[in-house]
């Protein structure tokens, strides 16, 4: 059940917000308010320690108005971990990587949800590989001993510069960080959501981005099965 902490509810009220400015922007979907809700209030408890990075799209590919759904959704996504070992972290990117959090402390969600609804779009092309650098980067700097470090990375296009994104899917393979690809729109190929993967799991293909908040409950899933 959700706990009824002044941080739970201050995250909460922050969520709803964002939904509201969906709203206004005329892309509001009662679907996306239900199953937002139902992420508050998810599941009993994740025993595993886990560092989460999301690495948002913010290129010219990406509306303002999707691009608040995905501000919108990544806000979401500490309620449903209120009181255990999970970190998140973000990086934005588009032709350049122009906003980072850092993993924050468990403790800290109500932070890191405040830092994500700041975030603005990048503008440029999707340069996922400069993304990717960071990420690794991140992990190695902010990431704890033993934790289970999952990168949620979000893609509106096919791959540019694919050497240097598959140096970096080398890189990140071998410091045992998984991937979770997620594919928004026609332009984004199988082949591009495959050539991102660092183990065997599943990838994510979304018909626009007013979807994306039904991957609540798979990334719930990732963090907190068993490895």
């Amino acid at each position: 059940m959700i706990k009824s902490s002044d941080q739970t509810i201050e995250m909460t009220m922050k969520i709803l917000f964002l939904l509201r400015k969906t709203f206004d922007n005329g892309c509001f979907d009662a679907r996306n308010f239900e199953l937002i809700y139902m992420s508050l209030d998810f599941f009993a408890g994740c025993s595993e320690v886990a560092d989460v990075m999301f690495v948002i799209d913010g290129s010219d590919n990406v509306t303002s108005v999707d691009f608040l759904h995905e501000v919108t959704f990544v806000a979401s996504q500490p309620s449903q971990f209120t009181g255990t070992q999970v970190r998140f972290g973000t990086i934005l990117y588009g032709s350049q990587v122009t906003s980072q959090i850092s993993i924050v402390p468990d403790t800290e969600h109500n932070q890191f949800v405040n830092k994500v609804t700041q975030l603005k779009k990048a503008g440029g092309q999707p340069l996922l590989f400069r993304a990717l650098t960071e990420l690794r980067k991140e992990f190695a700097n902010s990431g704890r001993d033993g934790s289970k470090q999952i990168a949620i990375v979000i893609l509106s296009d096919k791959l540019r510069n694919r050497y240097a994104v598959l140096r970096e899917v080398g890189y990140l393979r071998r410091a045992g960080v998984r991937i979770l690809p997620v594919g928004v729109g026609d332009g984004v190929q199988d082949r591009d959501l495959r050539d991102l993967l660092t183990i065997a799991n599943p990838t994510y293909r979304l018909n626009s981005f007013s979807e994306i908040y039904r991957l609540s409950k798979d990334i719930y899933n990732s963090v907190c099965q068993s490895k």
